[in-house]
């Protein structure tokens, strides 16, 4: 019996270390496929162990990671772009060719050109690229970022402009509903929003900005009395060759723009559309290895793009993703979608956590110690707890045993922390233990252990902070790590 304990602990040492592994290679903007391989695993079980570990840190860490490697790899291919092209078309596979290149001399990385290899647009001069759609829906496009920017229109300078031929149509169009003044306040827009944007302010806009900034138009033009309403951005996309917002951006010389903040449902919805327009140019739609090798050719092109763990998240499961490939019965499936969005909202609340908690060990002193206490405890029943005591040879965990909060009182399920690496309780420590935990990893070994061996399922009602275990309300407004540090109780709500 205990030798198979013994070899299960083993095992499951393993898998902590997988995970581990996993989560810096991810980190680093290593490929999706790349990472699932060197774990021995499908790249569909690799994207859910990371989706109990990646929060806004670790998504932030690999999107400046790509952002790098991206930028250096790329201008090695459009350098050497005429060879790479001889090789392609002499029937090299796209695969192949970084190591060649490499063979020759060059200093490129052979993970990340693999992956911007499945597109050849990349080596076409941006300005090339442009892919040229219905000119009434650039003109709105350009409008409509004006709008956004606040630009104010320069008449001048669009009186002093050649009257093209699709400005001609265009004010044809508008001047159906609208009036000469209305018309020319809305050709000067447009005319200064393209000279700035030819002078070098070719920052995009957003396919969502695109839509808040749509209906704020109406609804000002609305309350004045105009009827005034630029088209959807769905169709805007769809009036592409490529059925694509990014290029529809490229078509007027604007750049797809970086993200700030996160991504709003829009984008994601876009992402998908995006991904599934590229017809399985980067693999079968069905693997998300295809689309993780797609969002890392779009970084490439200067575009942000929701990563396969953010888009498996909102989305809840991979089919809506790849919708138009496996046609959705939404009465059979809404309500397990429903689910899988809420266990992943809940997965992404607890990795969070433990990032937050992982900050704060990074700046603890040896031997002083982080206590996590989960629920608040009002009723004044036990609750349960952890602690973590960071030192030079990684980090002490532990967490409350049968001992000091009985299987009456709260669930425990001892084979679960067995599984996951944790020791027995015994006469020295008598609280559950783990011991030489990286620090980087202790705060989600520590919560995984209460999420799936003490029962807690709410991240929101975890509480941490170092010294002793709190007690009271917890403290209003913001907590920063060096609140935490002074003793200060943080939670999800109430981290900044």
């Amino acid at each position: 019996m205990e030798e198979q304990e013994s070899v299960s602990h083993g095992r499951q040492l393993d898998r902590q270390q997988v995970a581990s592994r996993a989560l810096k290679a991810y980190q680093a903007g290593d490929p999706l496929q790349r990472i699932a391989t060197d774990a021995g695993m499908r790249a569909y079980d690799m994207l859910r162990l990371l989706s109990i570990r990646v929060a806004d840190q670790s998504e932030q860490q690999r999107s400046e990671a790509l952002r790098r490697r991206c930028s250096a790899t790329a201008d090695v291919l459009r350098k050497d772009a005429h060879r790479v092209v001889q090789l392609l078309e002499a029937g090299n596979e796209s695969s192949d060719i970084p190591r060649v290149l490499a063979a020759l001399g060059a200093t490129i990385d052979i993970d990340i050109a693999s992956e911007l290899l499945k597109n050849r647009d990349l080596l076409i001069d941006p300005v090339l690229r442009r892919r040229p759609f219905k000119v009434t829906d650039m003109m709105w496009l350009r409008y409509v970022t004006g709008y956004r920017r606040g630009i104010a229109p320069n008449y001048a300078l669009a009186l002093g402009k050649v009257p093209l031929p699709e400005i001609h149509g265009f004010r044809m169009i508008l001047s159906e509903a609208l009036s000469r003044q209305q018309v020319g306040q809305i050709i000067a827009l447009i005319e200064t929003t393209a000279e700035a944007i030819d002078a070098g302010d070719d920052e995009g806009i957003s396919f969502s900005e695109y839509q808040e900034s749509r209906e704020a138009i109406i609804r000002k033009a609305s309350g004045e009395g105009i009827p005034l309403a630029p088209p959807p951005a769905e169709r805007i996309r769809e009036g592409t060759t490529g059925r694509s917002w990014h290029l529809a951006l490229e078509s007027v010389g604007m750049k797809f723009p970086a993200v700030e903040g996160g991504f709003a449902a829009a984008d994601y919805e876009d992402a998908s559309q995006a991904y599934r327009a590229t017809e399985g140019l980067f693999g079968s739609p069905k693997d998300v290895d295809s689309y993780d090798s797609w969002m890392i050719a779009e970084r490439a092109m200067g575009r942000d793009r929701p990563s396969a763990v953010a888009i498996g998240r909102h989305f809840g499961a991979w089919e809506p993703v790849i919708g138009a490939y496996v046609p959705l019965e939404e009465d059979e499936l809404r309500g397990m979608i429903s689910h899988l969005r809420t266990e992943a909202a809940a997965d992404y609340a607890w990795a969070r956590a433990a990032e937050l908690i992982s900050e704060v060990l990074r700046t603890m002193p040896w031997n002083s110690f982080l206590s996590i206490q989960y629920g608040a405890g009002a009723d004044g029943g036990p609750q349960p707890y952890a602690q973590i005591t960071p030192g030079p040879d990684g980090a002490w965990c532990e967490i409350v045993s049968e001992e000091f909060l009985q299987p009456d009182d709260w669930p425990i399920y001892p084979e679960r922390l067995l599984q996951d690496g944790w020791s027995n309780p015994d006469a020295e420590f008598p609280n559950w233990f783990r011991e030489g935990v990286a620090l980087e990893d202790a705060g989600h070994v520590t919560l995984e252990g209460l999420r799936e061996g003490r029962s807690c399922h709410e991240a929101d009602e975890l509480r941490w902070h170092t010294g002793s275990f709190p007690s009271g309300t917890n403290p209003d407004g913001g907590v920063t790590v060096e609140d935490v540090l002074k003793g200060s109780v943080q939670t999800l709500r109430n981290a900044s």
